[in-house]
């Protein structure tokens, strides 16, 4: 049996919900065993509030990678940088760290999310633009969800063949299994769920739905997720006089989150977060649920 490939991923914490760690969870145990992964934990932890926290927490992440590199052989360094102005720099660090501990590793960048701004405004800042087509030079593959963002860095002469277009995955069993034993849909169920941040556009949702409740009396809307955004969404949810056929639900996950997807009949994410490819929208298109998005 061959040795397997030792592998660094560089992500937020595992234990944090969301669709990237869902992609890292399922990704790793399909490598398996052909791969050996370590994940190095980095960004913001739970409770961190304070530019001086977050600088010293910052600054000790960059701190314990860098030892974790002088005493451990990697063969792939992974790390998942969404393209916009407040994480990336943040992120090309690790990138840079790698190359001075490591430089006999592969060094991969997987964008999950994209902010076409961002783009513009590191195009329009020479130093800026200087930085970061340094940095991509300086890694052996790139990964995108979307053949126009590689033409974007196929435009600023990042060469075309270390880009690679990659299509995201879910778990598609469980999803299965949940819809054998499901009689039917309930037509007038419609679902958001996302992290709960204003750029994902819950407000709009909450107030999209007390519209339509005239005209459809029975509708009902699922609110699933958590985060920073949810006192002020449950406050609208009351402004707007809709709490008897709202539910927030929490953040959901497994079989419970695929059930709900699959007894829906719309799923809404107006979304003007930079995002790649949810997903929470792969997953509810595989369950057949007409889609509402940005």
């Amino acid at each position: 049996m061959s040795t397997p490939i030792t592998a660094l991923i560089v992500a937020h914490d595992a234990r944090a919900p969301g669709g990237v760690n869902n992609f890292l969870r399922i990704m790793r145990r399909k490598m398996r065993p052909r791969v050996a992964s370590v994940r190095f934990a980095n960004g913001r932890r739970h409770g961190e509030k304070g530019r001086w926290k977050t600088l010293r927490r910052l600054l000790w992440d960059y701190l314990r990678f860098a030892g974790l590199l002088r005493r451990r052989r990697f063969g792939v360094i992974h790390i998942n940088p969404t393209l916009d102005l407040s994480s990336l720099p943040r992120e090309m660090v690790f990138i840079w760290l790698a190359k001075i501990f490591q430089p006999s590793a592969k060094r991969m960048l997987f964008f999950r999310g994209w902010d076409w701004t961002a783009l513009e405004a590191i195009e329009r800042s020479s130093l800026k633009k200087k930085m970061f087509l340094a940095t991509l030079h300086n890694v052996d593959a790139i990964l995108l969800l979307s053949s126009r963002f590689k033409s974007a860095l196929v435009r600023h002469g990042i060469a075309a063949e270390k880009i690679h277009v990659v299509s995201t995955m879910f778990e598609g069993d469980t999803l299965a299994a949940v819809q054998a034993k499901m009689p039917a849909k309930r037509p007038h169920l419609l679902v958001f769920m996302s992290r709960f941040l204003p750029a994902k556009g819950g407000g709009l949702v909450l107030e999209a739905f007390a519209d339509i409740l005239s005209d459809y009396p029975d509708a009902e809307l699922v609110m699933a997720g958590d985060g920073p955004d949810r006192p002020r969404l449950e406050a609208l949810r009351d402004a707007l006089g809709v709490q008897a056929r709202v539910q927030f639900a929490g953040y959901v996950g497994g079989e419970r989150k695929m059930t709900l997807l699959a007894e829906a009949s719309m799923f809404l994410l107006p979304t003007r977060h930079p995002e790649g490819m949810p997903n929470a929208i792969l997953e509810a298109m595989a369950a057949g649920d007409v889609i509402i998005s940005t």
